[in-house]
C-alpha cells in the first residue's frame, strides 16, 4: 500500500511540475507576443509600444506625447493606455461595495468594457488607432507564420488550422493575458496579494482613486 500511496504522490508531484513549467512556457510566449512589432498593419507596433516596460508598462516614458501613435503614425486614439502591470487584479465589471459605498469598477480598459484581460488582448490588433490589423484571421496567419510549434505545444496540433480561426485567436491572447499576469509584469505580486487577497488602487473613469478587489 505504502508504494502505491509513494507513487500517487510521485506523479502528482511530476503533474504539478508540468503545468507549472507549461505556464512558465505560456508565459514567455506571451512575452514574445507583446514585444512583436511585426503583428500589426503595417509593421512597427506592438503591444509593448504603448506599455514599455521601462515605463512600468505605462505609456512609452515620453511625457510630452499626449497620445500615442498607431501603427498609422497619423492616427491616434482619444486617450492614452493605461498601464498593464497589476491588471491582472482588476475584478469583473460591475458594482462593489467599497468601504459601504457603492462603485462601478473592475474590467480592462479605462471605461472597463472588457471583462478580462484575454478580451482586452483582443482589441488593439484589431483597433484602426492601435495596431490596424483588418480581422483576427489575419493575427492568426502572422502568429502562425512564426509561431507554429509554440501554438501546437500550448494548445494543440490542430490550433493553426483554418477552422481554428476563432480558437487560435483567444490562444493568443491568452498567452498575452499569462505574461501579462506574471511576474515579469507585475514583479511584486507576492506582496500585494497575499493568500486572503488584498485591495489596490485603481482609477475610476473620473479620474479618481478608488479600491479595487485584487483577489485571492
Amino acid at each position: 500500500m505504502s508504494k502505491i500511496v509513494c507513487g500517487l504522490v510521485v506523479a502528482g508531484v511530476a503533474l504539478v511540475q508540468a503545468q507549472t513549467a507549461d505556464q512558465a512556457f505560456k508565459e514567455k510566449f506571451g512575452r514574445q507576443l507583446f514585444f512583436d512589432t511585426s503583428l500589426s498593419e503595417p509593421k512597427g507596433q506592438a503591444c509593448q509600444s504603448c506599455h514599455q516596460a521601462q515605463a512600468g508598462f505605462n505609456g512609452n516614458g515620453n511625457k510630452n506625447v499626449p497620445v500615442i501613435g498607431g501603427a498609422i503614425p497619423t492616427r491616434f486614439g482619444s486617450r492614452n493606455a493605461p498601464s498593464a502591470a497589476y491588471a491582472f487584479g482588476s475584478p469583473a465589471p460591475g458594482y462593489y461595495n467599497v468601504d459601504g459605498e457603492i462603485l462601478f469598477m473592475g474590467g480592462q480598459f479605462w471605461d472597463g468594457r472588457a471583462a478580462n484581460l484575454i478580451e482586452q488582448a483582443k482589441a488593439p490588433f484589431l483597433n484602426p488607432v492601435e495596431m490596424n490589423n483588418p480581422d483576427a484571421a489575419t493575427v492568426v496567419k502572422k502568429v502562425c507564420a512564426v509561431y507554429l510549434l509554440q501554438m501546437r505545444y500550448l494548445y494543440g496540433p490542430q490550433i493553426c488550422a483554418p477552422s481554428q480561426t476563432d480558437a487560435a485567436y483567444n490562444a493568443i491572447a491568452d498567452s498575452i493575458a499569462a505574461y501579462e499576469s506574471s511576474k515579469m509584469v507585475n514583479p511584486t505580486r507576492n506582496s500585494v496579494v497575499g493568500a486572503t487577497g488584498a485591495y489596490r488602487v485603481r482609477r475610476s473613469l473620473s479620474g479618481s482613486a478608488v479600491m479595487a478587489w485584487a483577489g485571492p
